[in-house]
């Protein structure tokens, strides 16, 4: 049974929803293309109960005020002046609520709980309709790095006293009404601190993460990754049974970090440089090399050209020895992990990825992101330094470790508790798509009694 959709742009021209032929219909609310995928995968799993969930798409709108104010390139007035306008220009909230007020469904299911979902998850609590956020990414610790995330730091002071104040001021039904008449697109303070009914998490490493946000242990659902399938983890024992070689194809998966405002691009080119050419001195006894470089999609592909230019120069005298290659920014990861003998990242999800297909994978935590990085505590983590001879000896003796270990069932055991810590593999397997459909069916039956369970 294929889902109805509905975008924001859909909904303007028509100013309502139709076709909606079932009493209280379940929403769907996508606020990227990741949780627009996760949140496809509930839907289908719920037809499977003779449901017919409403997918409505806000990505085109959807972002966070916390976001603008951090807006690195902006003025103070610049940011004041952006502020201002996407408040004003709330389209994406009205109509987002226009949905909810029309369908009156009887359970949200959201990709997030910032911006205009944690407006819509308040509008619920109004009307009485269960939320639920369900985790879509990994969740990093803030690390204090701009007077921006100071401030917020105030916030988190004693447990969370302040921000457990204002998320009690919010949940008063006049502010509510306030909130939902003037269409404000309220920030979160981070992913669990915006009262949703129910949140949907990985791992028990979660659950404990965001116990810390206000969140009593009944509002938490542990279930694993459900964009994860049981037979990707298979292959983790396969690859690393038949590993050995020295790797040949070494590929880096990039970071939209200057388009996030994270670096400036003198200190990003720096970084890209420094990992081209600490892994080819690293591995110079090797016959023939090839660097591919894998753009994350919301990348300008043109900023590597400069980059690969330098290092043809530099490495002239070997350029047989030496290939630099382009992968399509849209290409799906297991297809251009499927062309790796070692891979290369930074703080990216798609390091996981890389584990759970077996392939050896070396990460580098940067100390300038606002945020700590979940390899941190991996075992083939390096650390990056400004200093390029301290940088490269480190990355040297991991990466030397890293293959050594892959020879034997160190590389194989780490990979396995990483990926349980962060994806929940034991709860993988018990189908996390099945346990969130389930979680979502009962609510909807506490609230109208509807469905009929055709699962089998």
């Amino acid at each position: 049974m294929q889902l109805k959709t509905i975008t924001t742009s859909s909904f303007r021209k028509t100013k309502r929803v139709n076709s909606i032929r079932n009493n209280c219909p379940i929403l769907l609310l996508a606020c990227c293309p990741v949780s627009k995928n996760l949140l496809i995968s509930i839907g289908r799993e719920l037809t499977k109960y003779g449901l017919k969930p409403l997918l409505v798409d806000i990505t085109k709108h959807y972002f966070q005020i916390i976001n603008i104010l951090k807006a690195s390139d902006k003025s103070v007035l610049g940011r004041i002046k952006m502020l201002f306008k996407e408040l004003v220009n709330n389209a994406g909230t009205h109509i987002c609520l226009q949905i909810i007020n029309q369908i009156k469904p009887s359970v949200i299911v959201l990709g997030d709980d910032g911006g205009i979902c944690a407006t819509a998850i308040r509008y619920a609590k109004l009307l009485k309709i269960p939320t639920v956020a369900v985790q879509v990414g990994v969740l990093s610790k803030p690390n204090y790095v701009t007077f921006f995330d100071n401030l917020l730091k105030l916030l988190r002071i004693r447990k969370y006293m302040l921000w457990k104040v204002l998320t009690i001021l919010l949940r008063t039904t006049f502010l509510i009404k306030i909130i939902c008449a003037l269409k404000v697109r309220l920030p979160n303070l981070e992913w669990g601190s915006s009262d949703a009914d129910y949140y949907v998490v990985w791992s028990n490493h979660y659950a404990n993460f965001i116990k810390e946000r206000l969140l009593s242990p009944a509002k938490i659902f542990v279930t694993g990754n459900p964009l994860i399938r049981k037979s990707n983890l298979s292959i983790l024992k396969e690859n690393v049974e038949k590993g050995g070689e020295s790797p040949k194809n070494i590929l880096i998966l990039t970071q939209p970090l200057m388009e996030d405002k994270y670096c400036h691009p003198t200190q990003y080119q720096h970084l890209i440089i420094s990992t081209i050419v600490a892994s080819m001195l690293a591995l110079r006894n090797i016959e023939s090399l090839t660097i591919l470089i894998k753009p994350h999609p919301r990348e300008d592909p043109d900023k590597y050209k400069n980059i690969v230019e330098i290092i043809r120069r530099m490495f002239a005298s070997v350029a047989d020895k030496l290939k630099v290659e382009f992968l399509s920014k849209d290409m799906v990861i297991y297809e251009a992990l499927s062309k790796a003998d070692l891979c290369i990242t930074y703080a990216s999800t798609s390091g996981l990825y890389v584990l759970a297909q077996g392939i050896p994978l070396i990460t580098i935590s940067l100390p300038w992101l606002p945020y700590h990085s979940i390899f941190e505590g991996y075992q083939y983590n390096v650390p990056f330094t400004t200093s390029f001879h301290a940088f490269k000896s480190q990355f040297t003796m991991i990466l030397r470790r890293l293959l050594k270990d892959y020879r034997n069932s160190n590389f194989k055991q780490e990979a396995a508790r990483f990926l349980d810590v962060h994806w929940g593999v034991s709860s993988i397997m018990l189908d996390p798509l099945q346990k969130i459909a389930s979680l979502v069916y009962n609510l909807h039956r506490k609230v109208c009694g509807g469905g009929r369970n055709n699962s089998k």
